[in-house]
């Protein structure tokens, strides 16, 4: 404990100039409606290059960042990374492998088979955001369950293209990796997906009015077969 107390008071002091100087020259524009989630990806966790990303993404009203790896990152490094993570108040999501990583408010979340869907999901104006492993992408108790949750994003440290699509197309949701985002077949991609780079845009109304059609055309398609059914 005294040792990463040790290590986060050093690199604090040789960032802390650094720091002071991108705070000042942050106006937070961050998206703040329902309509619109946007996500920024990194490519360097170097303390200065995150701060610059972090700094550069809450100019532009971003404030949940992605960053994929195939390593294992050391637990020294993400204590500094979670303790930036907390000054710039943003979510960081991680692919590390065979992991999710969340960070946000001082807290480092590793999302595992031993934590429960439950206590994974969390919401960013409304918007609720959860996460699936490889193992659970197949599983109907699962996907049965995040659709009982009204999960609107979810992270997917997956390749497969298949069975992300299929988890996108069951839950009406955007599933997301660290190569791909999958839409609903139902939904026109270039309505509700603005990319441009590292920078990520989902149209959370669209998706919500798609949603809500679609649960009211169910409910009232499921009255008249049981309408039909009190008939005979």
């Amino acid at each position: 404990m005294k040792s990463n107390q040790f290590f986060l008071k050093l690199h604090y002091i040789k960032l802390k100039s650094t720091i002071f100087q991108s705070l000042k020259k942050i106006n937070d524009t961050r998206i703040n409606d329902k309509d619109t989630i946007g996500i920024y990806a990194i490519n360097n966790l170097s303390p200065i290059k995150l701060i610059k990303s972090f700094a550069e993404g809450i100019n532009e009203g971003f404030y949940v960042f992605l960053y994929s790896t195939n390593n294992k990152i050391h637990r020294k490094k993400l204590t500094l990374i979670n303790e930036l993570t907390n000054i710039y108040g943003v979510f960081l999501i991680i692919f590390e492998k065979n992991n999710i990583i969340k960070l946000f408010n001082n807290n480092c979340n590793y999302i595992n088979l031993e934590k429960s869907l439950k206590n994974r999901v969390f919401s960013i104006n409304s918007n609720k955001i959860s996460f699936l492993l490889p193992e659970e992408l197949a599983n109907p108790a699962v996907l049965m369950t995040l659709k009982m949750q009204e999960i609107d994003i979810i992270f997917v440290n997956s390749y497969s293209n298949f069975f992300n699509q299929d988890v996108s197309n069951i839950l009406l949701s955007y599933v997301i990796t660290d190569k791909n985002i999958y839409t609903p077949a139902i939904f026109d991609e270039k309505i509700v997906v603005k990319a441009d780079k590292n920078k990520i845009i989902l149209n959370m109304g669209h998706l919500k009015t798609i949603k809500n059609n679609y649960l009211e055309t169910n409910y009232n398609d499921l009255n008249q077969i049981k309408s039909k059914i009190n008939l005979i």
